[in-house]
């Protein structure tokens, strides 16, 4: 099968984000990455600035539960916070072709045989300059700042 979906992983300044942008502008698909957050807050009802804060959460302790279907009957707000992001990456692979970049797709989405998985990477000079560029972080804190991202997004 022809792969529909793209998801896109990175490394933090690898300028994956706009890689995907402009794939997604050059196939005519839709775009998804921060504005994950603005379409699961809108499902869930919770505050998008809790979905912002919860892609720094580490160690989620919940694959087993969407593997097997199981929800508990009491769940913290980061829970159901992640609960919501896991269903509108699942929601938005279903609605067709479309470019997602981060929030965990390609794990999310790893058992669809219309998947193809990116992941972007760029030497460290490269990152650290446009992470002090784009971002706007100094310089004397882009190193900590990339490395810090990098680990969130890889226990993510």
């Amino acid at each position: 099968m022809r792969p529909s979906i793209i998801t896109i992983s990175r490394q933090f300044g690898s300028g994956g984000r706009q890689i995907g942008k402009a794939l997604a502008e050059q196939l005519g698909i839709p775009f998804y990455d921060k504005a994950l957050f603005q379409e699961a807050a809108r499902r869930s009802g919770i505050h998008q600035d809790f979905f912002e804060n919860a892609e720094m959460q580490r160690d989620r302790l919940f694959a087993n539960m969407f593997h097997s279907g199981t929800t508990p009957l009491a769940m913290s707000l980061d829970d159901r916070v992640f609960l919501a992001q896991v269903q509108t990456v699942r929601d938005l692979a279903e609605k067709g072709p479309c470019i997602l970049v981060g929030r965990g797709a390609n794990r999310l989405l790893e058992s669809r045989d219309d998947v193809l998985n990116i992941f972007i990477y760029a030497r460290q000079d490269i990152r650290l300059k446009r992470i002090t560029e784009v971002y706007g972080v100094p310089a004397e804190q882009a190193e900590k700042t990339m490395r810090d991202v990098d680990k969130n997004r890889a226990s993510y």
